[in-house]
């Protein structure tokens, strides 16, 4: 299938792309089933479908790990019938989730590198990467570079969007905004709003008070603040108290009855440090929503 996405990208600014990556297993078929559900509230979307294979090549290993030379030719033939086979794989997987809206491209390409992912997203234009949060699914990090999850939201340069399993509602409605206002740093803020507002969604801005001396009154001021200087319009102002910031924020979302979680990758405070730290990524690993993360402006 060949595409001009220079050509359709001029209509970016309604039309949302939403890149999938699949290897065929459970949890990417769940990704596909939440890209579909948020395209079709997006109501102007594509969808992606994108299966990243590794080449190979005339020097290659066998079971033993010996090296064996493969001759050039029959790399090549290889790598046309691997081509050829997961082609057809993921026109089959596209076949399954067929529907008028939105549209379906699948796609397969070859890629040695871990840190090509974001390639794909100038590509085609991403505007949002579903990924499953495969902290417990080695197979599918495989597929995904080798990288973790956390790699995967480093080396993209759009918002990504991890889920864990199928979708558990119809649609967006409530979207918990974990933010930290001792950082006054908000790069990616913009993503965030701009998703809500294009889903129609009400952005429940969130400070998880954890046993620091921040006055309620201060922090729900702040965050008031903050929803006058980037326009937020559908919004609620909240606090929450648990000594523990990812726990506090799984909790105020169950609370709350809200259908994603959304954070922003980068900062200098307790966030950034509870997305990257070297001692937790509990809200990733724990959460069952579909988690946004949001990333700085380019």
């Amino acid at each position: 299938m060949v595409q001009n996405w220079d050509i359709l990208h001029k209509t970016k600014n309604i039309m949302k792309t939403i890149l999938v990556p699949v290897n065929f297993t459970e949890l990417s078929d769940h990704a596909i089933e939440n890209a579909i559900m948020i395209g079709k509230q997006l109501l102007e979307s594509k969808i992606i479908m994108l299966n990243v294979i590794q080449p190979a090549h005339p020097a290659s290993f066998t079971a033993s790990g010996d090296v064996t030379k493969m001759q050039g030719v029959t790399a090549e033939k290889y790598n046309v019938e691997l081509m050829k086979k997961n082609q057809e794989l993921i026109e089959n997987k596209a076949a399954e989730y067929k529907s008028e809206f939105p549209e379906i491209y699948p796609y397969v390409r070859f890629n040695d590198k871990k840190e090509r992912l974001n390639e794909y997203v100038g590509e085609f234009h991403v505007d949002y990467v579903v990924t499953g949060n495969h902290e417990h699914d080695s197979s599918f990090a495989e597929i995904l570079f080798y990288n973790p999850t956390e790699k995967i939201i480093r080396k993209t340069d759009c918002p990504v969007i991890t889920i864990k399993n199928e979708p558990n509602t119809t649609r967006i409605r409530d979207i918990a905004f974990a933010v930290d206002i001792a950082d006054e740093y908000y790069s990616g803020i913009e993503d965030v709003v701009r998703f809500a507002k294009t889903m129609n969604s009400q952005l429940h801005l969130l400070y998880i008070i954890d046993g620091k001396k921040v006055p309620t009154d201060s922090a729900l001021g702040k965050l008031n603040s903050l929803a006058r200087e980037y326009n937020i319009e559908n919004y609620t102002i909240n606090t929450h108290n648990n000594a523990d910031v990812e726990e506090g924020i799984l909790s105020f979302a169950g609370n709350k009855n809200c259908d994603m979680i959304a954070l922003l990758s980068e900062g200098k405070g307790k966030l950034r440090k509870m997305i990257f730290g070297s001692t937790t990524d509990k809200v990733l690993r724990e959460s069952r929503l579909p988690i946004l993360i949001a990333k700085p402006g380019k």
